[in-house]
C-alpha cells in the first residue's frame, strides 16, 4: 500500500498534469532535472537552462517522471530533431540538442558522476571528442518483429510501449538500413531480428535465419568479422562489441597514446568484455 507521503504527493501532482518547471541540470540517463515544490523532476527532451511546460508521465515517492511538452523559454541550443520517430521511439534522447552542446553535457555528466560516486570534488574531465558522423554510425541493430513481418521498435514507456514500424533509422549505417528495407514486411518470425555490420570488412550478420523469407540477404550466420586499427575481430551475434566503430578506434588511439607504452609494461584491462581494447593494446606492451 502507498504510504502517507506518496498519497499526499499523488494528491498534489497526478499523471497527466502539466507543470511549468525550470530545468537546471542533466541526469546520467539523459533527462533534464528540475524541481516542483521541492520534488525532483526528471524531464525527457529538455535542456538545462530552459523553462518548460512538462507533462507528468509517472508519479513516484521520491521523484516525478515527465517529458517536455512545450519549451516556454527555449535554449539557444534547441534544434529540430531530424528523425520523425524521435520522442516516440526511446532509442535517442538528445536529438533536440545541438551536437556541440551534447558534448558539453556528456563531459558534465562524467564529472558529476565522479563527484557523486567517486568523491572527486574537482575531477579533471577533458572535453569530449565528437564524432565526425553523429548519424549513420551505428553498426548493430535489434529490430522487433510484428506478426505480419514488419520490423520496428517498441515505443518508449510514456508512449504506451506499442510496436512501431521503422522504415529507416537515422543512427544506423546505410548497410543496416538497406537490409531493413529488404526485410520490411517479410520477416515473419517471432520476437526480434539482429543485424550487425562490419564497417571496415563489409561483413553482414543477420539473425534469425530468414533464408526462406528473404533469400536475397545472407542470414543465419553465427558470427561476423570487423577490424579495428588493423586488428581483426570475430564477433558472434550475441556478443557485445562497440557500436560506433570510428569512435572505438579514436578511443583506442587516444588510450595508447596517453599510456606512452615502451613495450615492457603489464597492462590490466579491468573491464575487458570481449577483449577489444586488450587486443589493441597488446602489441604495445609486454602483457595484458
Amino acid at each position: 500500500m502507498a504510504d502517507a507521503h506518496e498519497i499526499e504527493q499523488q494528491e498534489r501532482v497526478r499523471q497527466g498534469d502539466v507543470l511549468t518547471v525550470e530545468l537546471t541540470d542533466i541526469a546520467f540517463h539523459g533527462a533534464s532535472i528540475g524541481r516542483h515544490d521541492g520534488q525532483v523532476v526528471f524531464a525527457d527532451y529538455g535542456i538545462p537552462g530552459e523553462t518548460a511546460e512538462i507533462l507528468i508521465e509517472k508519479v513516484k515517492r521520491s521523484m516525478l517522471l515527465a517529458r517536455v511538452a512545450e519549451p516556454v523559454e527555449p535554449s539557444a541550443d534547441r534544434v529540430d530533431p531530424p528523425c520523425p520517430y524521435f520522442g516516440i521511439c526511446g532509442g535517442c534522447q538528445w536529438q533536440h540538442i545541438a551536437y556541440a552542446r551534447q558534448l558539453e553535457l556528456k563531459a558534465h555528466v562524467v564529472a558529476e558522476q565522479l563527484r557523486r560516486i567517486g568523491n572527486f570534488d574537482d575531477a579533471p574531465v577533458s572535453p569530449m571528442i565528437g564524432c565526425d558522423r553523429p548519424y549513420g554510425y551505428r553498426n548493430n541493430a535489434r529490430f522487433t518483429t510484428s506478426p505480419d513481418g514488419e520490423l520496428g521498435y517498441i515505443s518508449r514507456p510514456g508512449s504506451g510501449r506499442q510496436f512501431m514500424r521503422i522504415d529507416r533509422c537515422l543512427i544506423m549505417d546505410d548497410t543496416i538500413n538497406a537490409a531493413l528495407a529488404e526485410m520490411q514486411g517479410r520477416a515473419r518470425v517471432k520476437h526480434q531480428v539482429v543485424v550487425r555490420h562490419g564497417e571496415h570488412t563489409g561483413d553482414l550478420l543477420i539473425q534469425q535465419d530468414l533464408s526462406e523469407l528473404v533469400p536475397s540477404l545472407p542470414s543465419g550466420r553465427e558470427h561476423y568479422e570487423e577490424e579495428l586499427l588493423g586488428t581483426r575481430f570475430r564477433v558472434s551475434a550475441s556478443s557485445f562489441f562497440q557500436t560506433n566503430t570510428i569512435q572505438a578506434e579514436a578511443l583506442a588511439r587516444l588510450a595508447i597514446e596517453r599510456m606512452a607504452l615502451t613495450g615492457n609494461e603489464v597492462v590490466v584491462d579491468a573491464y575487458a568484455g570481449v577483449g577489444t581494447f586488450a587486443a589493441l593494446v597488446a602489441p604495445h606492451c609486454r602483457q595484458v
